[in-house]
């Protein structure tokens, strides 16, 4: 064989095995782009659907925040409505006409019945009434404070080293808080 041909021999070869390794390079490109894109896929879906997952987890989270916000901004408007009740209570006794008031005041010292002399404390301008009204409580042994509380309506009774708070503001206070829930459903039944 000449040279000639054992070289164009060895060059076709080579080109076969160029062309075959070529195919085989292409079909693996081809293999490799499809697991590839496979994968892709996959971790797009995995992403895809951890952030809807978090999605839904911050909208339920949102959601239960709005709610609770909500039940928080409902129940300050119905205890301002219950402190509206109980600041509405407290004006309309303190609003009473004197002699009724002192007459009701009267009626509370004489539940208590203090056996002994007694010292009786008002706000300022109930001391002022009553001294103006010129009140005779003979039937106890009452003196008036010289030094006047800090209270809506009412009186403190010091009797030695006891005191008894008949102010209303702690009386309507005790009230509400005894009665909290019937004030409740009488204001907010539907």
């Amino acid at each position: 064989m000449s040279v000639e041909k054992i070289t164009s021999r060895i060059l076709d070869d080579a080109r076969e095995r160029a062309e075959e390794i070529l195919v085989r390079a292409g079909d693996e490109k081809q293999k490799l782009l499809a697991h590839t894109r496979a994968d892709a896929a996959r971790g797009a879906e995995e992403i895809l659907q951890f952030a809807r997952k978090n999605a839904e987890a911050n909208i339920k989270k949102t959601q239960s925040l709005a709610d609770l916000e909500g039940k928080k901004e409902i129940l300050k408007a119905k205890q301002d409505c219950i402190n509206h009740v109980y600041r509405l209570a407290l004006d309309k006794i303190a609003g009473m006409e004197e002699e009724e008031y002192f007459e009701l005041l009267k009626k509370m010292v004489k539940r208590i019945n203090p056996q002994q002399a007694a010292v009786i404390q008002f706000n300022e301008r109930d001391k002022k009434r009553f001294h103006a009204l010129k009140v005779k409580w003979m039937d106890f042994h009452l003196k008036v404070s010289e030094e006047a509380g800090n209270f809506e309506a009412g009186f403190l009774l010091h009797m030695g080293e006891t005191s008894i708070n008949c102010t209303f503001d702690e009386i309507l206070k005790s009230v509400l808080e005894d009665h909290k829930k019937e004030i409740a459903d009488i204001l907010f039944s539907k």
